[in-house]
């Protein structure tokens, strides 16, 4: 079973901004994060961006960018790619999600972009909070059940 760490809950009142990072935050059952322009009914009510995956970006601009600069909900180190295919769960502190989608689709129109880096539309992942909760920073992240 994979474990990994919440690094930053982040949120934005409005869309097409960076968000901020927040220390902790609810995930409302069939909602998302509390306060946060994303949240609602369907099937991207959170996003999560895997720390690893700001390696490149890193690399290239010469520093890290800050928590919610991707507009993720949550960024989270220590967790494998290979382990976070569609229909895995993941409990994030109290709450769980159902991971729905990685990346967006290359039709889909993406109204943000961090210095030219679009990393949730690239790598980031979507999901369904199906078990609302509080989550925190240093919260473990745990694959719950992978799909298959």
């Amino acid at each position: 079973m994979s474990t990994g760490t919440v690094r930053a809950v982040c949120l934005s009142a409005e869309r097409g901004v960076p968000k901020l990072d927040q220390g902790n935050g609810y995930l409302k059952e069939d909602f998302g994060l509390l306060g946060d322009a994303h949240a609602g009914p369907g099937k991207r009510q959170v996003s999560i961006l895997l720390e690893q995956h700001l390696a490149a970006v890193v690399e290239k601009l010469g520093r890290k960018p800050a928590p919610g600069s991707f507009a993720e909900n949550l960024l989270v180190s220590g967790l494998p790619d290979s382990d976070l295919e569609e229909g895995t769960l993941l409990r994030a502190g109290e709450a769980v999600v159902e991971i729905t989608a990685t990346g967006k689709d290359a039709a889909e129109e993406h109204t943000y972009a961090y210095e030219g880096f679009s990393l949730l539309a690239e790598r980031g992942l979507f999901g369904r909070v199906l078990k609302g909760g509080w989550v925190k920073i240093d919260d473990p992240v745990v694959v719950e059940r992978a799909k298959g």
